[in-house]
């Protein structure tokens, strides 16, 4: 059964029947649900559990969320900061050659001052 959002499991055992097995009448007149006993930690096993006695579907199949260390977190920033530099350049690139004929005439005045000035 589950035991947390991270997919991590624990063995079912008597404790957890007898949560859901034994309710008191002021548990069942409370606003929250009977299933809910007010500590949140608990309740993602409560209801796994309640889960498995109404369908029969456990959460074996679950496999565990692996926590990422400081080196993925590391990594997967600097990947984010290279792809905003990338953008960043596309969006200045495609501005800089927007007129590409006025970049050409430029070209062919430059070439045209570097042959006149060239030794022969």
């Amino acid at each position: 059964m589950r035991r947390n959002k991270d997919g991590n499991t624990n063995s079912l055992s008597f404790r957890n029947l007898a949560r859901l097995l034994i309710v008191t009448e002021t548990e069942i007149t409370e606003q929250r649900s009977p299933l809910s006993d007010g500590n949140p930690t608990a309740d993602t096993p409560n209801f796994a559990t309640f889960k498995l006695l109404l369908t029969g579907i456990d959460d074996t199949a679950l496999v565990a969320v692996e926590p990422k260390g400081p080196e993925d977190l590391s990594r997967s920033a600097q990947l984010e900061l290279l792809d905003q530099l990338l953008e960043s350049y596309r969006k200045r690139l495609k501005d800089l050659t927007r007129n590409s004929n006025e970049l050409n005439e430029q070209l062919e005045k430059l070439e045209g001052s570097l042959s006149e000035e060239a030794p022969a």
